[in-house]
């Protein structure tokens, strides 16, 4: 009923003297806050609102969730696209001893997968040795049906040196016995620990770790190495530690 018909009905019944004053006072207060209260179509009105901003919410945080998992998946497609990853030098693994069993005193190998395309190509090979005054090279074995592709090389130096000698990688022997003292001197390293000769013109230099470009940029310079060869030292440092980097993949 209407609250102002109410009202007039409470006044007639305050003229009439069958209500006080105060009661007509109490009843219309009651009858008014009464009437303030909302109903059941102004609450659902008032919750309506709130179902539709946890709605949006939800929606947001859906949108964000789908945006970040292809961003995943578009990473991920990238590095399977990608040309030969990067390497990542500070985890080396699976510690091995060299093939060259004249060595394996100080001559060591440790190697990690490297991907092209989401598929294994071959492996990082690492070949470490400390010269000594007797002796600045060695002689190192290519496992049979591998091929070796120099990359670089980086080195400590624990004796205070005052020069570092670039290494060279030499690939030939010279197995002739009978040689000039001057040829013998200018030509050959002695690798005395293996009591084998090799060529230094047959030589080329490792690069530095900082002039690396790429494993398929060291691959077109077509040094690739296989079977029996020598790291070769041409100064009298000792006390260095070198590790030299390889890409190792089979011969097909």
């Amino acid at each position: 009923m209407d609250s102002i018909e109410e009202i007039k009905k409470l006044k007639a019944l305050l003229d009439q003297g069958a209500i006080t004053e105060e009661e007509f006072q109490r009843l219309k207060s009651d009858l008014l806050s009464k009437n303030q209260q909302p109903s059941f179509e102004d609450s659902a009105r008032e919750i309506r609102p709130n179902s539709k901003v946890k709605k949006r919410k939800g929606l947001k945080l859906s949108i964000i969730t789908l945006l970040v998992f292809s961003f995943i998946l578009l990473i991920v497609g990238f590095l399977k696209k990608n040309d030969i990853i990067r390497l990542n030098l500070n985890i080396l693994s699976n510690q091995k001893e060299n093939v060259n069993s004249n060595n394996t005193d100080t001559l060591k190998m440790f190697d990690n997968i490297i991907y092209e395309k989401g598929s294994v190509v071959g492996k990082l090979v690492i070949v470490e040795f400390v010269t000594k005054s007797n002796q600045f090279g060695r002689v190192f074995n290519v496992p049979d049906g591998k091929m070796w592709t120099p990359l670089f090389f980086e080195y400590k130096d624990f004796g205070n040196n005052y020069y570092i000698t670039l290494p060279e990688i030499l690939t030939e022997q010279n197995k002739n016995g009978r040689i000039g003292r001057d040829y013998y001197s200018m030509h050959i390293y002695d690798d005395r620990a293996t009591n084998t000769w090799w060529e230094k013109e047959t030589g080329f230099y490792l690069p530095k770790k900082e002039d690396f470009k790429s494993i398929k940029l060291s691959m077109r310079n077509r040094k690739a190495i296989s079977g029996k060869n020598a790291i070769y030292i041409n100064g009298y440092e000792k006390d260095v530690k070198y590790k030299f980097y390889f890409f190792e993949e089979s011969i097909r």
